[in-house]
């Protein structure tokens, strides 16, 4: 399990860590910290990922919710801002701004 960086929003006691890494800090971005999306990326920097690429990233073609509309700007907020460290691919139609895009069968 990956943890974002204390302090958590949720921060249950773990008492055998062994399965567990938390984060020091996520770099690139000072919001959004517990986000999937942010962990997942500021792990691509940690390790020093050379090519980063997202499938199932497709946004929504109509917003049906508040919440629906919320997470579509905060992933489109983490991924502008990830694209000042490093570029990121898209091999899944998206609806989200900014990105390459590459088919999945090409690679």
């Amino acid at each position: 399990y990956i943890l974002e960086p204390s302090p958590r929003k949720v921060n249950n006691y773990i008492k055998n860590k062994t399965n567990f890494y938390e984060l020091e800090k996520i770099n690139f971005i000072n919001k959004h910290i517990d986000s999937p999306l942010s962990v997942s990326l500021q792990i691509t920097l940690d390790i020093k990922v050379q090519n980063i690429y997202l499938v199932g990233f497709d946004g929504y073609s109509e917003l049906k919710s508040k919440k629906e509309l919320y997470l579509m700007q905060e992933n489109q907020e983490i991924i502008d801002s990830f694209l000042s460290q490093q570029e990121l691919v898209s091999l899944t139609s998206t609806k989200y701004k900014n990105l390459k895009k590459q088919s999945v069968y090409g690679i």
